[in-house]
Order: C-alpha cells, then structure tokens, then sequence
C-alpha cells in the first residue's frame, strides 16, 4: 500500500463536482476523484449524466480481468492474407453499449470505478483507455451533436491512501493525463440534497442537530454510517412504515444493519421519540375543533380568536424539529394561499393560526421566504396574505415580531 495521497482541487459537495464535469467534459482532459466510501464519488457521476443526457458504462476495476476490458482473442481470415487466420479482439459489452448510445446522438461516460483497486495489469490496460481514448484495438466512441464532435469523457475514481483502504499506489504517468480532485463529507450539503431528493424527514432531522453523524469511520466495524448508507436507510424506513408494521426488533435490525450498530442505536432512540408528523390536514383539523369556541369568546374574525388557536398547535408542534417545521410550513403554504386571486380569511384560518403559533425564528424564515418567491414567480402569494382580514391585523404582529427579532 502507499501513504501517497493525490494532490488537486478540493470539494466539499458532489455539486460542484457536476459542475467541474460540465467544464472537462468538452476537452480531451479526463478526471479523477479521491474519497471515501459512500460519500458521493459515483453519485455524482450519474447525477450528472442524468442531468445531462450523457450514457453512463461504469467499470469496477477491482473486479474486472484483462479481457474485461480489451476483449477475448479470436481467429478471423481477412482479405489480402492469403487465408491466413488473424488474431483480434472481441467487443466488450460495455464498448458495444457506448457505441450504440453514439449513434443515437447521446454523449458517453466511461467510468473507472476503484482504479487503484484493480490488479496492476488491468491499471495499465486502464492507462490506454486515458491517454489515447482506445484500449488495444477498440476505440471510444466520439458522438456528434449539432455538428460537432465530442470524446467520450473518461471519470475515474480512486480511495485514499491513508491505511484504511486496501489500495495501491497509481503509476504517475497514469496520474499525469488526469485532472484531480478530492471530494470530502460536508453536512449542510448533504442536507440540502436529501431535502431535494426526498430523504426521509426524521433521517435529515437527525443529521441536522448530529453533523458529525453523517459519516463515521469505525475501523474496529464492518459497518458505519455514510452518506450513501444513511440514504439507503431512509428507502428501507419508508418501505417499513409502507407496510404498516410495528415490529421494534426488525426495526432494530433494519436500521443497525445499515449504518453500524453504535450510531444504529443512537438513531433508533431518535427515531421512536420524532417518527410522528405533523400534517396539514392534523393544523386543520385543530383550527376546525378550536376555532368554534375561541370564535364565540372572542369574536369572530379577531386576533385573539386566532391566538387561542395558535396555543393548541403549539403543543403539538413543539417537539418537531427544524426540518420538519420548514416542512410543514412550505406545504401549508401551498395549501392555502393561491398564486392570484384575493383569499378569504375564512379559507385560510388553519395557516394563520399556524403562523402565530410558530417560533419566532421560523416564522422569519417563512415570511422572508414567501416573500423572495413572490416576487421570483410574480405571484400574490405574500401581498394575499398580508390583505387578509383579520389576518392583516394579525400579518402585521408577525412582521413586528421578525422586525424585533432583527434589532435584537
């Protein structure tokens, strides 16, 4: 093994990592990517490619042959040798898919997973494919599009050098042809992308007050947590809460088995005491049961009717945490105030109740919020809410208290 690490560009999000690809990939350059496992290295290929409409062929090396890549030898008579049989290659599978994603005008991805994971003879086959985008007699494919031609862009991916992997040390004229760069873990970047992609809501809870939580490198364990593995979680929560089962030993097995069992055990804890959520159909059921008798001692219509709401929402919205508060908010929102059109304070009495029961520092959030998408999309989502009657007396109270809160 080496303790040599590659020297290049550091990032701290797959992101910006696409956005590198976007650059390289219009040159002969090809790139590669240092770090860990499980936090995004191959993640941020296909996302790219996705985004992009590139075709991916991803290459584990540790586990491909000589032949993998160049092919199995064949006899073939040709023309001009007299009957003599010649040696060639057959075409690899994986060449044969870049080809046909070629002719149909699709760019290509060739990707060398665990590069310095592979046996040395399959790294040196793999330094082919970089330098000259060809391996033995089979070429790469290049794809036109509107007229002008473009490489198949060639990423690959390595593990640090640093004792922990098993690797092993990659020949600097391999290293040469090749843009470098390091991906490390960074939460707050990950948070904002499971929140796009749909991760479960308790996991991103808990990553938000545990940062240090997202990834955890256990040399005494087989199994820690990562980001790759935190998000395989949360498919494997979501299939068990699906099914309806209230099973705590599987539940147990289910979530150990998959981020280790020392931070596992922590996050079950977490889980069980923040699994319940609060819905927008829940605030609108509280306004309809509440709202009657605060209507009756306070007037309909009036402020204090909405504050005595408000307390009952407050407890039930006290124990969420941020992420699934911001949550709640944007979907009640959407729920009751329209992209145009004045809205009636009888419509949207369950949001307004909501709002003044929010923490002061969340509603800031949602009012500033509301206010830049307004004015982004064009639409009358904030000035509807400030017309509300008596929800404009009410409006002015929230923007009072975010004023305050900005002085102090």
């Amino acid at each position: 093994m080496s303790s040599k690490q590659l020297n290049g560009g550091k990032f701290e999000n797959s992101s910006n990592l696409e956005n590198l690809y976007a650059v390289a990939c219009d040159t002969s350059v090809s790139v590669i990517v240092e770090g860990d496992h499980g936090i995004g290295k191959s993640e941020s290929v296909y996302s790219f490619a996705k985004r992009n409409n590139f075709h991916v062929e991803s290459l584990f090396l540790s586990h491909q042959e000589v032949a993998d890549l160049i092919g199995i030898p064949t006899l073939e008579a040709a023309d001009g040798t007299d009957g003599i049989p010649l040696t060639t290659w057959s075409k690899p599978v994986w060449l044969y898919r870049m080809e046909q994603a070629a002719k149909r005008g699709q760019r290509t991805i060739l990707f060398l997973d665990e590069l310095n994971r592979a046996q040395a003879e399959v790294r040196q086959a793999a330094l082919q494919l970089v330098l000259d985008k060809q391996i033995h007699e089979h070429h790469l494919p290049e794809t036109v599009v509107n007229g002008v031609s473009f490489e198949s862009f060639v990423i690959a991916a390595v593990n640090p050098s640093d004792g922990y992997y098993q690797v092993d040390e990659l020949d600097p004229a391999l290293l040469d042809r090749f843009l470098h760069f390091k991906l490390t873990v960074n939460a707050d970047s990950w948070i904002e992308w499971a929140t796009d992609n749909k991760v479960h809501k308790t996991i991103i809870a808990y990553i938000s007050n545990s940062k240090d939580k997202l990834y955890v490198r256990d040399e005494n364990a087989p199994i820690f947590p990562t980001p790759r593995s935190w998000t395989k979680l949360s498919e494997l929560l979501q299939s068990y809460e699906n099914k309806d089962i209230d099973n705590q030993a599987l539940l147990h097995n289910l979530i150990t088995g998959k981020i280790g069992y020392t931070i596992g055990a922590q996050f079950m804890t977490y889980y069980k005491e923040n699994s319940v959520i609060i819905s927008v159909d829940d605030i609108a059921k509280i306004t309809k049961k509440a709202y009657p008798a605060a209507a009756k001692k306070y007037g309909d219509g009036t402020v204090e009717a909405c504050d005595a709401v408000a307390k009952k929402i407050q407890k039930e919205i006290e124990k969420l945490e941020i992420p699934l508060l911001k949550e709640l908010s944007a979907n009640l929102v959407k729920e009751y105030l329209t992209d145009s059109g004045k809205v009636k304070f009888e419509d949207a009495k369950p949001l307004l109740c909501y709002l003044h029961a929010l923490p002061i520092e969340q509603l800031a959030a949602v009012i500033k919020e509301l206010q830049v998408d307004s004015e982004a999309d064009n639409t009358k989502r904030y000035d509807n809410l400030a017309e509300i009657a008596p929800g404009k007396d009410l409006f002015r109270r929230i923007v009072r208290k975010v004023k305050k809160l900005s002085i102090d």
